[in-house]
């Protein structure tokens, strides 16, 4: 982490530990300041210390005083492949990843300045459909949660893909012909020691098992078929043998690995698995003790593990 961004998340972090109930000030980037975008979607800071926006207008790099561009460039094979980016990776030579609403994913080289686009939607004569999430894998291979198709797994040499079925009728068969295309989304990655790698699904958490293909599926509660099941799995903080684990209405989840035992944090309980209440969107740790949560419904909140409160 640059010392520039160092300062910027002590002053706003702590500003709002210590400010408690007080209004907190932030800078805010907009037009005047050089970054003219409508949303942007995700956010990376690289290991040089530059902060990437993936955002609908193309791709921003921020190195703490003004905003770059990368944009598609008609004619241009080497430019992205799109404008609308979703999320965001850096591998372990430094490249940057962009997962594309539309048109598969982009890689930005950074030794050459130019990018490398792979579009299964070509490849694998389906429908386009937009990268939730992407991950490099312990040997380098990199994977793609894709929405509505599930786990891809690409071959950098050839372009090609490699599709596989993480939530399908036999794992799930609670799940309506309606409701099954969109539990195949997947929105998080982590490897664990084994080589097997846990996803963070609509129908709860997988672990895959790349050698064999074979998918265990682990969910907090029996879900109901015609029911609506509120565990689906947004994000995952991996704790040691403990996973962290936020969704949709689901609040905060501890899932113990070595147990199989669950837990669930809400912090509206007056309203509890209500449709758009407790909300996770994202988990990272603060200290050995607490975690920062984002939410959809509670905004910026800190998890006292110890406490649980």
């Amino acid at each position: 982490m640059g010392p520039i961004f160092k300062t910027i998340l002590f002053w706003l972090f702590g500003t709002a530990i210590f400010a408690q109930n007080q209004n907190v000030r932030c800078d805010f980037f907009g037009a005047e300041k050089g970054l003219k975008v409508t949303s942007i979607n995700n956010l990376l800071q690289d290991r040089e210390g530059f902060l990437w926006l993936a955002t609908r207008e193309g791709l921003v790099r921020f190195d703490g005083y003004t905003f770059k561009f990368f944009r598609r460039v008609e004619g241009d094979s080497t430019s992205i492949f799109a404008n609308n980016v979703l999320c965001l990776m850096e591998d372990a030579q430094g490249n940057i990843w962009c997962g594309l609403v539309r048109g598969g994913v982009s890689k930005y080289d950074r030794r050459t300045g130019k990018f490398r686009n792979y579009n299964f939607t070509e490849r694998l004569k389906t429908k386009t459909a937009s990268v939730a999430s992407l991950f490099a894998d312990r040997e380098g291979r990199i994977w793609l949660g894709v929405n509505l198709t599930g786990l891809l797994l690409l071959d950098e040499r050839t372009g090609d893909f490699r599709e596989f079925e993480v939530v399908n009728r036999q794992n799930a068969p609670h799940l309506s012909e309606i409701e099954l295309p969109d539990s195949k989304s997947v929105y998080d990655f982590w490897q664990e020691e084994s080589g097997k790698i846990w996803l963070a699904t609509n129908d709860d958490l997988r672990r895959f098992d790349p050698a064999t293909g074979r998918v265990e599926v682990f969910r907090s509660r029996q879900p109901v078929a015609g029911q609506w099941n509120p565990t689906g799995a947004y994000c995952f903080h991996a704790d040691g043998d403990l996973l962290w684990v936020g969704g949709w209405a689901s609040g905060l989840r501890r899932f113990d690995r070595k147990t199989g035992a669950w837990k669930q944090f809400f912090w509206n309980t007056t309203h509890a698995h209500l449709d758009g209440v407790n909300v996770v969107n994202s988990i990272l740790p603060k200290n050995e003790e607490e975690l920062w949560l984002s939410s959809g419904d509670g905004g910026l909140m800190i998890f006292n593990k110890k406490t649980e409160q």
